[in-house]
């Protein structure tokens, strides 16, 4: 597949929606910093691996901490309160929902995403999220 490189000044139509953030107390690991929402595609073309990045920034807008992943997976709220980090991780990167979530996705189709952060820094103030890359599907 074709490899899009993104650069600040593309305008990318993968639109980001419903993008909520939120706290929950894991049992095993302590707070988790959940952000989560669905990329809506709209080019009039299919697109698919869409990738997002997510900074956690200080009061002064620098980058805390970063974690950019496909997305296609998503976890329910008691596995979020649950699950230790090796599943978490394991559920959220999780091959076969990526590939039937987020591979030819349909002009006006949408893919979910949840990035989770384990025991955020306490500076963070607010959050920044973007669409880094995603690939035209393959010829038929």
């Amino acid at each position: 597949p074709e490899q899009t490189e993104i650069t600040p000044d593309d305008e990318v139509f993968i639109e980001l929606r419903d993008v909520r953030q939120y706290v929950v107390e894991n049992d095993v690991l302590g707070l988790l910093c959940v952000i989560e929402g669905m990329a809506v595609n709209n080019y009039d073309t299919p697109k698919e691996l869409i990738k997002v990045e997510v900074d956690l920034l200080d009061a002064a807008g620098q980058a805390v901490a970063s974690k950019s992943m496909l997305i296609g997976n998503t976890v329910t709220l008691f596995q979020l309160k649950n699950m230790n980090a090796e599943e978490l991780e394991a559920a959220l990167t999780n091959p076969v929902n990526i590939l039937t979530q987020n591979t030819n996705v349909s002009p006006g189709g949408e893919v979910p995403f949840e990035v989770v952060f384990v025991n955020p820094p306490d500076t963070v103030t607010e959050f920044y999220l973007r669409v880094v890359d995603f690939k035209d599907p393959p010829e038929e």
